[in-house]
Parts: structure tokens; C-alpha cells; sequence
């Protein structure tokens, strides 16, 4: 063994000196380091294996047997869980030896520090990241050569801190053991969950179409407007729509893997009441930021996510020790990644964050309540109240989901959209629009919209001009004949799906008019049904915005809307006769009912 040091001990430590070995030496210093706070896990002849978080590493005492400790490298080389830091104390000639296995640990990624007292030798270089932790073991290396003795109390104080540190470990072995046992369970209530979504996600595409708007308008999306002005289903509805199958697939693995290891571990009541305090808090964030309409579970499942992120973190230790260092790295890295993907566009950011936060909440009440047992054991059987609770957000939510499919008859969308008479404001009209479709502020005094393409099935936009300074002797046939020259060019921005063409009305000639077809350029699920007749000396356009999705039931809207244009009842008295027709130039533009 090389000599000591020239410099003497301090006093302190040598009243009463003992022999002591370079690998207790080593160690004393490693679990003296209070920064990377090191915890004796493995102890016996010529090893220490110690751990500091996630992190692991082993120390040789190479002066025992040299032979025996180039066979332990060589065993721990291909055990499942080898440490990634290893560091050898012994004679020089104990390198040449162990060269061949330092090589193949270094494949292994597995480091290896050698030291003699008067040099060192490393296999392979570490990363920046890990250089806190071989300046470590480069350091209690360098401790276990500066002397050969330590007091008696040192050795005592070494011994009960590696006795404890065991101790400690086989604890925490325990509370894993349990926890993983509490992890068998089936988590009963996040399968009922997924199947539910699955389940409506099926209707979803019985009915019409997965991702189409207005049928999951119909089924209970959550559109502020209505759900603030009586229809509180939404609220709730909404979390067991999709937009898609993407949609559905991220958020139910993502269910299926939160909810396997949370919902055993805190128990079904508890979890089901994140799950749907979270997913109300999100739909009402929502209802603040939304404009046309927001579906899926997302707010519910960041409330789990919350809830993954308040256990890791809260301060007293609710899961077994030993995860709560991955606990918190992987909750971190979870949080970020889903915060930064919620500002993505087309994604509700506001219901992300409001469950989120109504997650972690909840938890970390139930924790200061006393509801979660420490150390991953298992939790108390929660309280009546909770329980009862729990049954009551489970009966709004699913009373809220049937009721938002009633109301919406989804199931009709494939049928011929049902017209209700309305005023045409600001003409002497009224006309016939499909139900539910409420108007909206055109700008203009000389147009009308009905809708909003975003939740209903179709735009309709109506807009009209007066006739003038036309030859008298023009007939209406003369006047559809140069409508269809005009709209035979396709305006900016449209794409023709099928020709200008005069449609006759058989029963009222006068009703005659020109129907044509186009498709948005910047978005082929919207297709325009516009059509052009004279009306009382006004020459009227009608555009029907859809979704081309829809089924055929609703071909021929344009022309039913035109037909139904009559007199209101106020202005039929007074309605003079037609004037003179002219010709008035017809709007090219894709007009103010443009898809959204």
C-alpha cells in the first residue's frame, strides 16, 4: 500500500488511531459529500456500491485479491443493472490486469476510474453532464491514499452510517415492493373511461363522420355561446368527443398510462374525482377563450397529469423514495413537452392549463386532508363525502352526455335539413332557412347570414339589388341567359365543381334562376351551392356554404332557400310591382359567408 501523506492527520482524527483500508477511506469521503448526498446500498468485503438519486457506482478495493476483484468487474459487466460508475483502488500493476475488462466495460458504458495513489486512468471520457459526479470519485479516490488510519469514533460513525444507509435501502425496497403490488390492480375505472370515449367515438362515425363539425356540434361539443346560455351540457359532453382519430388514439394511450399507475395507487373514487373536477375545470377555461368549438378530454387528462406532477413533488414523500428523483425529472419533462404542444394552433390551450391546475389541486388537498398514505403505501378507503362526490360527477357527466345527444339528434344529420320561415331584414321578404341557424351581422343592409359554419351544417348568405334603367322589352329568360355568362368565370379564390346552368321552375317560371357549384380552393371539405334569380325587381343571390361531407339530403338547399322567398305578410299590401328588369352586374367574390 503506497505511504501516507507527508502532511499529519489532524489531531482529531487520529486520537485512538485504527488501521483503515483505501475503499473505507473512499467511502467515508463519498458519504461525507454532501452535495450528491451518496447512500450505501451494497457493503461487504473489498465492494461499496453506493447511490445517489438515479445514479449509481462501486468501489474496488483492488489490494484484497487483484484476481478477484478483475472477476467482479467482469460478473457486474453483464448484470442487468450495473452501475455506471466504477472506480478501482490498487496496486500498479493491477492495471495491466484489468485492461482487457476496462475495454469491454467502456462498451458497456460502464467508467471506470483506476487509481494507485501516485496515477490515475480512466477508460473512456464522460460527458459533460456527468462530471459533477466523477469529480466526486475522483476526489474520495485521491482521500483514500492521503493517509492509512482513522479514529476509532470514525470507524464506529463509517460503520453505523453503512448499517443505516442499508436499513434505509431495505425500506425502500419495501415501500417499492408494495407499491408495485398495488400497481397489479386493474384500473378499473380508467378502462370504463376509455371504453366510454371509445364507444361514443364509434357513434361518432356511425353518424356522419368522426371529425365533422356540426354533427359534433349535434353531439354536445362545447360552443361558449350556447353552453353559457342554458344548454350546460357541453360542459361535460364535449370531454367524450374527437376530432379525429389521431385525436382519440393520443388521448387514451395517454389515459391508459396515467391512469394504470394513479388510479391503484390512490384509489378508484379518488381518481375519478380528478378526472372529472379537471375535465369541468377545462371545459370552463375553455368557455372564456374558444370562438366556434373546442371537444376531447385533454382538460381531464392534463388534471391527471397535475395530479402525477403534485405527488412527485410534494413535500412530503407520497411515493416510494426511490422514484420520486424519475417521478419529478419525467413529470417535468411531461409538463413542458404538453404545455409547449398546447400552444400549438387548433389546440385548447385554456382547457389544458385549467385541468392541469384543478388536477394538482385536488391532490395536493386530499394530501393535506390526510387522504394519501407516504412512501407509495397504500391509501386510506377515502371518506362518504368524497364518495358521494365522486358518484355525483359521474351522474352529471354522463346524464350530460346523453342529454347533449337528445337534444342534438345527431342521427337526423343525414336527413333533409328541416327550413323554418324567418324575416328578411331589411327587404320586404322573408324566406325559409334551415333550424337552429341563427343570423349574423353581414355589414351589409342589402345581405343576410344564417349560421356558422364552424358548428352548423351550412352558411347560408343571401344578399339582393335593385333592378333599373333597363330595356323594357328584355325578357327574364334574356336576363338569366347573361347571369350565366357572367358566372362562367370562376371568382378568385374558387375552384368550379360543375357549370353555370338555368335551372326552369315549372310551376313558377318567374322563380327560374341559375344554379352553379364551386369547391374552396384553400379548403376542399368546403363546397359553394350559389344560385342567382330576379325577384320582384331585385336581383337576389343566394350562397349555401357546406361542409362537402354532408350527406346528399342536403343537395339543393340553394334553390329551396330561393323558392321560399315571399312577401312578409307586413309588406305584401304594399309590395308594388316589378320594375323595369336590368341587368346587374353579378358579384364574382366568394361574398361575406366565406368557409371559417
Amino acid at each position: 500500500m503506497p505511504a501516507p501523506s507527508d502532511s499529519p492527520p489532524p489531531a482529531s482524527r487520529e486520537s485512538n488511531p485504527i488501521p483503515a483500508t483505501p475503499l473505507e477511506l473512499a467511502g467515508q469521503a463519498l458519504l461525507d459529500d454532501a452535495t450528491l448526498r451518496w447512500r450505501a446500498e451494497v457493503s461487504r468485503p473489498g465492494v461499496l456500491g453506493l447511490r445517489s438519486g438515479q445514479e449509481r457506482a462501486a468501489l474496488f478495493d483492488g489490494f484484497d485479491d487483484p484476481e478477484r476483484t478483475r472477476l467482479e468487474l467482469e460478473h457486474l459487466r453483464r448484470h442487468p443493472r450495473a452501475p455506471r460508475y466504477l472506480v478501482v483502488l490498487g496496486e500498479p500493476a493491477l492495471r495491466e490486469r484489468l485492461e482487457s475488462t476496462a475495454i469491454d466495460l467502456a462498451a458497456s458504458s460502464i467508467w471506470l476510474h483506476f487509481s494507485d495513489g501516485e496515477s490515475s486512468w480512466e477508460n473512456f471520457s464522460l460527458r459533460w453532464r456527468e462530471e459533477r459526479i466523477a469529480e466526486a470519485l475522483r476526489a474520495a479516490a485521491a482521500a483514500a491514499f492521503a493517509r492509512r488510519t482513522w479514529s476509532r469514533e470514525e470507524a464506529d460513525a463509517h460503520a453505523r452510517r453503512i448499517e443505516l444507509d442499508r436499513m434505509l435501502t431495505r425500506a425502500d425496497a419495501g415501500d417499492l415492493e408494495r407499491y408495485r403490488g398495488l400497481l397489479d390492480a386493474r384500473p378499473r375505472a380508467t378502462i370504463a373511461l376509455i371504453g366510454l370515449i371509445l364507444c361514443v367515438f364509434g357513434l361518432q362515425a356511425l353518424w356522419g363522420g368522426v371529425d365533422l363539425p356540426p354533427l359534433l356540434a349535434r353531439m354536445g361539443s362545447l360552443i361558449p355561446e350556447r353552453a353559457l346560455g342554458g344548454e350546460w351540457w357541453r360542459f361535460v359532453a364535449c370531454t367524450f368527443l374527437h376530432g379525429g382519430v389521431l385525436h382519440v388514439v393520443l388521448n387514451t394511450v395517454v389515459l391508459w398510462m396515467l391512469g394504470r399507475s394513479l388510479e391503484p395507487f390512490i384509489g378508484m373514487p379518488r381518481f375519478l374525482f380528478i378526472y372529472f373536477a379537471s375535465g369541468l375545470a377545462g371545459s370552463l377555461a375553455s368557455s372564456g377563450f374558444v370562438t366556434n368549438q373546442s371537444v376531447g378530454a385533454s382538460g381531464a387528462i392534463w388534471g391527471l397529469l397535475g395530479a402525477h406532477a403534485a405527488l412527485a413533488f410534494y413535500p412530503r414523500p407520497l411515493l416510494p423514495a426511490g422514484l420520486i428523483p424519475l417521478a419529478r425529472r419525467a413529470a417535468a419533462t411531461n409538463l413542458v413537452l404538453n404545455l409547449v404542444n398546447s400552444f400549438n394552433p387548433h389546440v385548447d390551450a385554456a382547457a389544458h392549463i385549467g385541468g392541469g391546475l384543478m388536477g394538482a389541486l385536488v391532490l395536493v388537498s386530499m394530501a393535506m386532508l390526510g387522504g394519501l398514505s407516504s412512501h407509495g403505501r397504500a391509501s386510506p378507503p377515502p371518506s362518504r363525502a368524497l364518495r358521494v362526490a365522486t358518484g355525483a360527477f359521474a351522474v352529471l357527466f354522463v346524464v350530460g352526455l346523453g342529454r347533449g345527444i337528445v337534444a342534438g339528434r345527431p342521427w337526423q344529420l343525414d336527413s333533409a335539413p328541416e327550413l323554418e320561415r324567418v324575416p328578411l331584414t331589411g327587404s320586404p321578404w322573408s324566406v325559409a332557412i334551415p333550424r337552429g341557424q341563427a343570423s349574423r351581422p353581414s355589414g351589409d343592409d342589402a345581405a343576410k347570414e344564417f349560421g356558422n359554419l364552424a358548428h352548423d351544417p351550412t352558411l347560408v348568405d343571401i344578399s339582393w339589388v335593385p333592378l333599373s334603367d333597363a330595356p323594357a322589352d328584355r325578357e327574364p329568360h334574356d336576363e338569366l341567359t347573361m347571369i350565366l355568362h357572367q358566372l362562367a368565370s370562376v371568382p378568385e379564390g374558387l375552384e368550379q365543381l360543375s357549370p353555370p346552368s338555368i335551372v326552369r321552375d315549372p310551376v313558377s317560371p318567374a322563380r327560374s334562376h341559375v344554379a352553379v357549384r364551386y369547391r374552396y380552393a384553400s379548403n376542399a371539405e368546403v363546397v359553394n351551392d350559389r344560385v342567382v334569380g330576379v325577384i320582384d325587381g331585385r336581383l337576389v343571390r343566394v350562397d349555401v356554404i357546406a361542409w362537402a361531407a354532408l350527406p346528399r339530403a342536403f343537395d339543393g338547399l340553394a334553390q329551396r332557400v330561393l323558392r321560399s322567398i315571399e312577401p312578409s305578410v307586413a309588406s305584401r299590401a304594399s309590395l308594388a310591382a316589378p320594375s323595369r328588369v336590368f341587368h346587374s352586374s353579378v358579384s364574382s367574390s366568394p361574398g361575406a359567408g366565406g368557409a371559417e
